[in-house]
């Protein structure tokens, strides 16, 4: 639009319907950028998956079986931190029991 000497555009420009020849470069700039911008919202991660999940229904199935597992395993991994804090608990006070008596021992052997 924005060159004329190209006479091979001009022409195809001309023989084009009455609506674009009547359009502006800076309308045409215009509505390029508001067709990209939607096409980038289009591709977005959250959109494909949208996207997927209208067109599968196992595809929400498999989403949630595999939420589900991380759910499980979220909750073993607490489990196992709460195990692992009592033994550290118990650890520390038979620690505090036994320290008394090795520093006997030690004054007896000397």
């Amino acid at each position: 639009m924005e060159e004329e000497a190209d006479v091979l555009a001009a022409s195809q420009f001309q023989l084009a319907p009455a609506v674009l020849q009547g359009q502006t470069s800076t309308r045409v700039g215009t509505l390029l950028a508001s067709t990209r911008a939607l096409l980038d919202q289009l591709s977005t991660r959250r959109m494909q998956h949208l996207f997927i999940i209208l067109a599968s229904p196992r595809y929400v199935d498999r989403v949630s079986e595999m939420l589900q597992q991380k759910l499980n395993q979220a909750e073993l991994l607490l489990a196992k931190r709460e195990a692992l804090s009592r033994k550290r608990q118990e650890a520390l006070t038979e620690q505090g029991v036994l320290e008394p008596k090795l520093d006997r021992l030690q004054e007896r052997t000397r």
